[in-house]
């Protein structure tokens, strides 16, 4: 729904007070009203690491009212315009059930020409979900195994 507001580059060729103006109203009058408790506190989580405001705005257990810059940030973010150029060992771990990133560690994995390894981490093991919460132990046993065989 607040898709027909948002001003990408391919529809209006750059971006303008307008569309920040136009997204964001559409963004806090349409949406934010409409977001259940859960879906609300995934977004508050999900931009905090891309706008000082919406972090801010979550430590006050407040959802953020500046939707478009953050998204434009996130929009601008493109991991394929770095892989290419990745020459060291490299560890790509994928969870079981992710939920921020589905699909995108096998696509990196895939993409690296350096040397790789890959690691799923699962339900079975206690260890799914992005960064594996409930099984951190694990996680970091992972970790520091690849860097210790890696490193020496």
């Amino acid at each position: 729904m607040w898709i027909r507001g948002w001003a990408s580059p391919r529809r209006s060729g750059r971006s303008s007070p307008r569309a920040k103006e136009e997204t964001n109203q559409i963004w806090n009058k349409e949406v934010v009203p409409q977001l259940p408790p859960d879906a609300a506190a995934t977004m508050k989580k999900r931009f905090e690491p891309f706008s000082i405001p919406a972090m801010l705005a979550a430590r006050e257990g407040k959802l953020f009212t500046d939707f478009y810059t953050p998204a434009k940030r996130i929009q601008s973010l493109k991991i394929t315009d770095v892989v290419p150029r990745i020459k060291m060992p490299t560890l790509v771990l994928d969870y079981e059930d992710e939920q921020f990133y589905p699909g995108q560690p096998q696509q990196m994995f895939d993409a690296l020409t350096a040397p790789k390894d890959y690691v799923k981490l699962t339900a079975a093991q206690g260890a799914q979900l992005h960064c594996s919460p409930m099984a951190p132990q694990l996680h970091c046993e992972v970790v520091f195994d690849w860097l210790q065989g890696t490193l020496g």
